[in-house]
């Protein structure tokens, strides 16, 4: 014979069924069934029958059970043991050199049903040892654990000399509770109940108790209208959830949110959601991840709903031949008044775009205009800066009446015309227009917008040469500046540097300041803002009055913005996508060192919490308002950086894992995601409590970081639909959802209540989804064991 011959002794496992079973069910029952029976066949009890039996025929026979009119059908797992890779060659004798086919492996495979006479012995059905079929190192690669026979190591661990332990923990199965759609109906009925007592309840002043009416989602049981039609015992399956998308408003769509872009061509670091949403080294967001989405939850998955904070906004394009001039401005006594009043307003602390002196300056400029037209490219970006300053000034709530009649959008709009004409123009003034638009959009939730000015002003800023505290001079003027001029140049600096780190953030794209290049030096007294927050006592939207000098806050913390950079440069710079897997993951660590290094650096009475619930921040409430909300806005970015840290660690492929990969891999990877959920769910536990305390104009800031808790919390019931948070985090997703929607009567303009409004849609969209995946799974699970 030229070939070898190889022979295995194998034994039949009898499962009785129907041929509607065979033909009819997925191929998957009758596997369940089979393994079930080497479950049983395997024990004491089954053993000792069947050996019985065997002794008691005369030809040594297994036992049939069933009647004549039966046919037994075959079914074998040996495509599982790769048998047609098993090498031979060293048992071949001859060398074809000619023969281009592979030379030692098996053509054909036959199984032998011969050999059951046997005198003394017996194939005895079932496991010849531990239930964990699979040793540790095995069970971690995800590879078959060949183990000769009991007491010896498998033949991987023997081949690598590892050592061969079954150590791990038997995987625990919770009880689940089958997912209902009338549960989802129930929850959304209580709180569109919630919904109409807070309508009530906005009719008249809100005060902070009432407020924290809305903190803690309680158990889902309500209904929505089209339930009441619903059977009570009705499965949320995807044959049923998938007709019961327009039950949810979430999850239709406006017709100012369709465009006519494919999906395939919309780039999602286009979408401000973050660049960190990965499953298995796949962008989740992608064509790829959209598809895997599509395929967890049965239903179409349109990421155009990902244009969350960049759709449903054009600005204006409309632009007159001739300039606006003084007469565009308010009076300038009244330009005064109001100026004084922002310069008293908690939002110059966060944004301090102008001071004092320098504003002065613009308005003598602006408003000595001959013929009221501007006639130099000074005069051009006195006039820009103060259409500019006015439309920032627009989110000040208490500026007096002057203000009322002012357009602040209409200003916008005039300053984003005069500044065409600045093209190659660099000055403080035109810094101070550039950063007063892109302030004005971040707090309109116009991010698109935004992100136009921000490069303008990176590079104005350097160009002036505010990213080094030694500068001395600005091209406009030539002469050296004072103390007081140079230190707004810095702190126009640290407003471009801090608005350019959260925008990587959120798109992914590469920062423009970079600490390598710039002087990273913070003023000595820039702690002393925690002092002065301590000391007032004023409701949060009345001005301050600090005297001539208050040290800004900035929107963020300076050391935080630093700390961003680090960890975009340790996640997603180029040499770490080229690196080692493990590389990412000793970089996650190290990320949330540096993180956590911040927080231990923040004085303890403003200190973010590891972990934030209703009842703590109740707790930091009870402090004067301006603490609180230095605390809350402190809270939310730690949570948020937590949250972006650990979601970017399923970048990682543990499948694909080298060999010198650390050991507990897996329980590193859910460990670091496990932090991340915590994160968000603690951001949605409070949303009500940050967007009842929190400034009206830090309300898109806020919606960006529950957005953000909610993908994460939306991908892990994607990822596992068997988890016992997955009803809360459905519950959180619907309240999250409806506290945004309360928001719409609270906004300035319709415009910008219906993108509210589309928001909490966005949010229902997503339980929506979630809930699908985990009915889709519970599903499956159910069929695959009746």
């Amino acid at each position: 014979m030229d070939a070898p011959y190889l022979s295995n002794a194998v034994g039949f496992i009898n499962v009785a069924g129907t041929m509607a079973d065979v033909f009819d069910k997925p191929v998957g029952y009758m596997a369940s069934r089979i393994r079930n029976a080497i479950k049983e066949l395997g024990t004491t009890p089954q053993v000792e029958a069947a050996a019985a039996l065997v002794r008691s025929n005369k030809m040594k026979l297994p036992p049939f059970f069933g009647d004549k009119s039966m046919h037994m059908i075959t079914y074998s797992n040996w495509t599982k043991t790769d048998l047609f890779n098993v090498d031979f060659s060293s048992v071949v004798k001859t060398k074809d050199s000619g023969n281009k086919q592979p030379r030692g492996r098996p053509v054909y495979i036959q199984n032998n049903q011969a050999g059951f006479g046997l005198p003394n012995a017996f194939v005895i059905t079932g496991l010849s040892m531990s239930p964990k079929r699979a040793c540790d190192m095995c069970y971690r690669r995800k590879i078959q654990c060949l183990i000769p026979e009991a007491g010896v190591p498998c033949d991987w661990c023997r081949h690598h000399d590892s050592e061969c332990t079954f150590n791990r923990e038997a995987p625990r199965k919770s009880k689940q509770n089958r997912l209902k759609l009338t549960d989802v109906h129930d929850l959304y009925q209580r709180i569109q109940h919630l919904e109409s007592a807070l309508a009530q309840a906005t009719a008249q002043p809100l005060g902070r108790d009432d407020a924290l009416n809305f903190v803690t989602p309680t158990s889902c049981s309500v209904e929505t209208p089209a339930s009441s039609a619903t059977p009570a015992a009705t499965e949320l399956t995807p044959a049923s959830h998938s007709v019961r998308e327009t039950e949810f408003p979430g999850l239709r769509q406006s017709p100012s949110s369709v465009t006519s872009i494919p999906t395939s061509d919309f780039p999602c670091f286009a979408s401000h959601i973050g660049p960190n949403w990965f499953f298995r080294g796949i962008h989740a967001f992608s064509e790829e991840g959209r598809q895997w989405i599509s395929s967890r939850t049965g239903q179409n998955v349109d990421l155009r709903k990902l244009r969350l904070f960049t759709s449903n906004y054009a600005p204006s394009t409309s632009f007159s031949s001739a300039f606006p001039g003084v007469s565009s401005l308010p009076d300038k006594q009244v330009l005064r008044e109001l100026a004084s009043s922002f310069f008293m307003s908690p939002l110059w602390l966060s944004f301090p775009v102008i001071d004092r002196f320098s504003f002065d300056e613009t308005l003598d400029i602006a408003y000595g205009m001959p013929n009221d037209r501007p006639s130099s490219p000074t005069q051009l970006a006195a006039l820009a800066s103060v259409l500019g300053i006015l439309s920032l000034m627009s989110h000040c709530k208490d500026l007096g009446n002057g203000y009322s009649d002012i357009d602040a959008n209409g200003c916008a709009n005039k300053a984003r015309q005069l500044l065409i004409s600045l093209t190659g123009h660099y000055s403080v003034t035109i810094l101070e227009c550039l950063l007063a638009l892109y302030t004005h959009s971040t707090l309109d939730g116009h991010w698109q917008e935004a992100g136009f000015y921000l490069p303008l002003a990176c590079s104005t800023v350097s160009a002036l040469g505010g990213h080094t505290s030694a500068s001395n001079n600005t091209p406009d003027d030539g002469t050296t500046l004072s103390a007081k001029k140079r230190l707004h140049l810095r702190n126009l600096f640290w407003i471009c540097y801090i608005a350019d780190k959260d925008l990587a953030l959120r798109t992914g794209r590469p920062p423009l300041l970079s600490a390598v290049f710039c002087d990273m030096s913070i003023l000595t007294d820039y702690d002393q803002h925690y002092a002065y927050l301590r000391s007032f006592e004023e409701p949060v939207d009345r001005p301050i009055s600090v005297g001539d000098g208050p040290v800004p806050h900035f929107s963020s913390d300076l050391v935080l913005s630093q700390t961003k950079e680090k960890v975009y440069r340790l996640l997603y710079s180029p040499a770490v996508s080229e690196a080692k897997d493990t590389t990412l993951l000793l970089h996650i660590r190290e990320s949330d060192e540096e993180i956590e290094r911040w927080r231990l650096s923040i004085p303890l009475d403003f200190r973010p919490a590891l972990s934030a619930s209703p009842q703590t921040l109740l707790a930091t409430s009870q402090t004067n308002p301006r603490q609180y909300t230095k605390c809350f806005a402190l809270q939310l970015e730690y949570l948020h950086m937590m949250t972006f840290v650990h979601t970017t660690v399923r970048k990682y492929d543990a499948d694909d894992s080298q060999i010198d990969g650390p050991l507990d891999l897996h329980s590193v990877i859910h460990s670091s995601y496990d932090l991340s959920l915590e994160a968000g769910r603690s951001i949605l536990r409070c949303l009500s409590l940050f967007l009842s305390n929190m400034p009206p104009w830090s309300l898109w800031s806020c919606i960006h970081h529950a957005t953000n808790a909610a993908i994460s919390l939306f991908l892990d019931m994607v990822i596992h639909p068997y988890s016992p948070n997955g009803s809360l985090d459905l519950e959180l997703l619907i309240s999250a959802a409806n506290t945004i929607k309360s928001l719409a009567n609270r906004v300035r303009t319709s415009v910008e209540a219906d993108r509210v409004h589309e928001t909490g849609d966005f949010f229902m969209w997503l339980m929506w989804l979630g809930s699908c995946a985990i009915a889709k799974a519970k599903e499956a699970s159910l069929n695959l064991a009746s």
